[in-house]
Order: structure tokens, then C-alpha cells, then sequence
């Protein structure tokens, strides 16, 4: 019995719609037919092994259902004569047997499967993911026929025959469809998968917030780390300071926790599919130090007795400096007020008296340091007064209505008295001479008038100027004398060179000083040698014969003069 089968062949489909696939029938070397489902199947007899001059069969009980026929079981269908004629004999065999020709019919079409392989899989809001080198392979089986060709198309491209794996490892989204023929022409129902592949890492970046100054931060900067990743979404962002183990990032760093000084923090981050970002770093110093603030004074400072004494012009001064970011602004109190932004040394614009500084400065990071004072600035006393002058005298002197009569022997005192700071100095110059340092008291040897001008200073500079005038005197005053008569004649003694005045006895003398500066005090005098006689009444000379005369005259201020020795004859 010969069996014949027909052939339908169709034009393929559009690009993204499964391939058109031939029904046929296919005969293994091994003898076994598979039929397509599809296929009608008409029954030939021939007496040729070959089916030359094939008969249809066309009579029999079912007419109807014969031409053409279609198998009705998946899978072996028996096409059965009654009994098993051996061809010797032409009779049945014995036993009996009944003779089956098997065709297999096959309307089921392959059962294809997708297998990605070689990379991380994330799933998010029924989104799939797929990491790098990503691979492909598809599978197919079948029941019956056998599979023939897998098929494939990618992203609405045509379908193709699937050979080796598929390669997704470039980036981006992907819609995978893929069937499966068998080899009868059994085509399977497309199935499809869509996934994006993600190859790229997440981006992190940092971010500053609080006090900072370029790359030098404060305690009170923290850091935060933001990451971006484009496809299946940050899984997880670490960092590390210098070495001290890989974190996980949750909130943002503070840096209190870190010593002062040069860090590096690293950091980077991973995806949902195993993308790993290429370690970031930043360098900064963490700034924790507040800034030292020195003082100066500009001008007078005098301590003492745990007291800094300052004058009204002396200006404070005061500079900071800081380890790092630098200064931003330094401030100042004065016994306890507000506190002001330093800009240029100051003085104390107040009453005189006790006074405390405080001060502290801020850097460009916002470290602010205590307020403080120190020993100067602690304890400052203002000092307003200069000190009080006064002169006096020691040795001869004589005051005359508004004038100060002095010898050269007079010492002159000044002096100085100061309750703040103390005197420092004094000092003195005479007759507009030359400023001299005043030590101890002094004399001024020149007749004549002075004027003298002189100052206390203390040891603030505070000074107080003052002068006064006085007059030298050295002279002692001029003596005259003179008689109540004329004289009556002369007389030459015989030890005198010269012949001597003579006078009539009864003859009173008169004795006189003068004294153009201070005036004469007293008048003293000798008298024949006897001792020294203060002047008081005008002489007699009753006495007869030659007559001796010295005369001292004293003025005021003990200046005396002395007469040349007088002698005269009474008769």
C-alpha cells in the first residue's frame, strides 16, 4: 500500500509576525512518518513498490469521511488490513495476525523556553532588569515530530533562525520575541520577554552643608552623598574616612566625630544589578580649632601692682590668627557691654578709672573661640590725671611782694606727686634753655633774673606743666659812710704814704648800706679793732688821735660786703 501528501507553502509575514511555516510530512530514514495535522491524507493502492499506476481507494463504509481523510490521533495512528497474507502461500498466517502501517499524526506545535544567563536580575514595579554581559539562550521541545528551527526577533526586527546565544550586552531596553517550529510545520504560539539591560553605574555626588570655606570644613559641616542611576535605581551608596572600613551610607556625615586636620573621603555606589561606581574622593581639612586672639597697646601702659595703667590716647590693639581657614572677625567688650566687631585699635572712651577688655574672634568657618581676657586687658586702670607740680627752696631766700629773691647757694626743689600711675619723671629747663631731667635739687649760680618752667609727667605720659621766676642774687650792698663835720686839716703820719683827713672831736660818723635788690639787713661794724658791732646809732669820736674803721654790711638774703679799712685823725 503506497501513501502520497500534499505541500502548502505561504509567504512570510511582516517583520515582528511569526515566519509562515510549511505543513508537511516528513519520513525518518528509520521509516517513521509524521504527518501534519492539518494535511487531508488520500489512500493510493499500486502493485509497484515504486506507486507507479497508484488506485484511489474511494469505496467503503464511511464514503463520506474518506476523501480526504484526516487522522484522528495525535501521535500513532494504525492504518489496519484484516489479516497478515504470506506472500508464499497467499494464505493467512498462523497464528492470525492483523497486518498495521503507523503514520504518526503531529498538530502540536514545540514548547519554547528562555533562559538569561551571566548576569544580575532586579525586578522593580514589575520592571525587569538585567545587569551586564548579559547572555541568551533559547531552548525548544516537542512531542511528536521533533523541533525543526527556534526563532527570534529583537526589538522589531525580522525574525531570524536562532543559532548561538544571544549577546545583550550592549545598554538598553530590549523586547525579545521567540517561537518555535517543528518539522512538520507546527509553529508555536510567539511568547515574548522585556527587560532593559543596565551596564552603567550609579553617580554619586556630594554635597555641603554648614559652615565651610572652600574645602576647609567645621565641626557643624555635614556631608550628604546623593547618587542617581538611570535604569534599575541605587541599591546601596558606602564611604570611608582614611582607611577606617567601607559603610553604608544612610544619613549625612557629620564631622564632629573626626580629628583636626587633612581627610579624604571616599565614596561611591552600587545598583540593583551589581553596576559598581568607580571610588569618588574628596579631600578636606576639618577646621575644630577657634582662633587666638593676642593684644597689643599702642601708646603709654605702665603695670604695677598688678595694674595696667593706660592714658586717654593709648590705643588697644588686637590681632588674631587661626590655624587654617583664617580670621573673619574679631570682637571686643568693654567692662561688660556689648560686644563689637573689632576693626582698628581703640581707646578707652571713658571716665578714668578701672576697666576689663574681653575679646574673641571667629574664623571663616564659624569656630568661635571663648570669650576671654588676659593680664593687661583684665586689668586696666585709665589714667586721666597728670600729677601735681609744686617748687620749693632750701637755703637763703627772700620773698618780696611777687618776688623770689635767691643765692647761688640756694637749692632749688621741684617736685611731682601722681595716685594713678606714679611719677616718672620731672623735668626742667631755665631761660628757655634745653629740657634737663630733674634728679635732685639744683642751683643756679647767674645773677640776675630766671625763669623757670617745668612738668611732672606719669607713667602714662600724662604731664603737667608749670613755671616760675626768681631772681639771683650774690651781691652784698654798697657802703657809704660820712661825717657830721668837715675836716679841719690833714696830717701826714710817718707810716702812711698818704696824708690823713683830720677832724674836730665831737665829730659824729654816720654809717649807710644800700641794697638794690633785696636791701640791706644790717651794718656791723669794728672800731679801733675792737669786736664787731652791730650799727644801730651814728658814732662819736671824742676820742682823740688816729681812729680805725672797718664796716660789714648784710643784706636780706646774707650777701655781705665788707669795707676797705677807714682811718681819720681827731683832734
Amino acid at each position: 500500500m503506497a501513501f502520497g501528501f500534499m505541500l502548502i507553502l505561504n509567504a512570510p509575514l511582516m517583520a515582528q509576525q511569526p515566519l509562515e511555516h510549511e505543513k508537511t510530512v516528513i519520513k525518518k530514514e528509520n521509516g517513521t512518518i509524521y504527518w501534519h495535522g492539518d494535511l487531508p491524507v488520500y489512500f493510493f493502492i499500486s502493485t509497484n513498490k515504486d506507486g507507479s499506476n497508484p488506485i484511489l481507494l474511494e469505496k467503503g463504509n464511511a464514503e463520506k469521511y474518506t476523501n480526504p481523510y484526516f487522522f484522528d490521533t495525535e501521535g500513532v495512528n494504525f492504518v489496519r488490513t484484516r489479516w497478515a497474507i504470506d506472500p508464499a502461500t497467499k494464505k493467512p498466517v498462523v497464528p492470525a495476525l492483523e497486518v498495521e502501517f503507523e503514520v504518526e499524526r503531529d498538530l502540536t506545535a514545540p514548547k519554547s523556553s528562555l533562559s538569561l544567563e551571566g548576569a544580575p536580575k532586579f525586578v522593580a514595579e514589575g520592571k525587569l532588569f538585567y545587569g551586564k554581559s548579559l547572555k541568551g539562550v533559547l531552548k525548544a521541545e516537542d512531542e511528536i515530530s521533533g523541533v525543526k528551527t527556534v526563532y527570534h526577533a529583537i526589538n522589531g526586527a525580522a525574525y531570524s533562525a536562532y543559532q548561538n546565544q544571544l549577546d545583550f550586552s550592549k545598554e538598553g531596553d530590549y523586547s525579545l520575541n521567540y517561537y518555535s517550529v517543528d518539522i512538520v510545520g507546527n509553529p508555536e504560539e510567539p511568547r515574548s520577554k522585556i527587560f532593559t539591560v543596565d551596564a552603567t553605574a550609579p553617580i554619586t555626588n556630594y554635597i555641603l552643608h554648614g559652615d565651610r570655606s572652600d574645602n576647609i570644613l567645621s565641626p557643624r559641616t555635614t556631608i550628604a552623598l546623593s547618587s542617581t542611576d538611570a535604569a534599575s535605581q541605587v541599591k546601596h551608596t558606602y564611604y570611608e574616612f582614611e582607611g577606617k572600613g567601607k559603610q553604608v551610607y544612610g544619613t549625612p556625615l557629620k564631622m564632629s566625630s573626626l580629628a583636626d586636620g587633612e581627610h579624604v573621603l571616599k565614596y561611591y555606589s552600587t545598583d540593583n544589578v551589581e553596576n559598581e561606581e568607580g571610588a569618588n574622593s574628596y579631600a578636606f581639612y576639618l577646621d575644630k580649632t577657634a582662633p587666638d586672639v593676642m593684644s597689643e597697646m599702642i601708646g603709654a601702659r605702665y603695670q604695677n601692682g598688678g595694674k595696667t595703667f593706660v592714658a586717654g590716647q593709648t590705643k588697644l590693639k588686637l590681632t588674631a590668627r587661626d590655624n587654617k581657614a583664617g580670621v573673619e572677625n574679631i570682637y571686643y567688650s568693654v567692662d561688660g557691654g556689648e560686644f563689637l566687631v573689632y576693626n582698628k585699635p581703640f581707646i578707652l572712651d571713658k571716665k578714668q578709672g578701672s576697666s576689663i577688655v574681653r575679646f574673641y574672634a571667629i574664623d571663616k568657618v564659624k569656630n568661635k573661640g571663648k570669650s576671654q581676657t588676659n593680664s593687661e586687658m583684665g586689668n586696666l586702670y585709665l589714667d586721666l590725671t597728670a600729677p601735681k607740680v609744686s617748687n620749693s627752696y632750701s637755703g637763703p631766700q627772700f620773698f618780696n611782694r611777687d618776688t623770689m629773691f635767691i643765692t647761688s647757694e640756694t637749692e632749688i626743689i621741684l617736685k611731682a606727686t601722681d595716685y594713678e600711675s606714679g611719677v616718672e619723671k620731672i623735668g626742667y629747663s631755665i631761660n628757655k634753655g634745653s629740657e634737663l631731667v630733674y634728679n635732685e635739687p639744683f642751683k643756679i649760680e647767674k645773677d640776675g633774673y630766671h625763669d623757670i618752667e617745668y612738668f611732672g609727667a606719669d607713667h602714662v605720659a600724662n604731664r603737667r606743666k608749670d613755671n616760675f621766676f626768681l631772681i639771683v642774687d650774690n651781691k652784698g650792698p654798697e657802703i657809704f659812710y660820712h661825717l657830721s663835720m668837715d675836716a679841719i686839716g690833714s696830717m701826714q703820719l710817718k707810716d702812711h704814704s698818704s696824708p690823713l683827713p683830720v677832724y674836730a672831736a665831737h665829730t659824729m660818723l654816720y654809717l649807710a648800706a644800700t641794697d638794690r635788690a633785696v636791701g640791706t639787713d644790717k651794718i656791723f661794724y669794728s672800731l679801733d679793732g675792737e669786736p664787731e658791732r652791730l650799727y644801730t646809732q651814728p658814732l662819736k669820736t671824742t676820742k682823740k688821735g688816729l681812729r680805725t674803721l672797718t664796716v660789714r654790711a648784710v643784706d636780706q638774703l646774707g650777701n655781705e660786703t665788707k669795707s676797705e679799712l677807714i682811718e681819720i685823725v681827731i683832734q
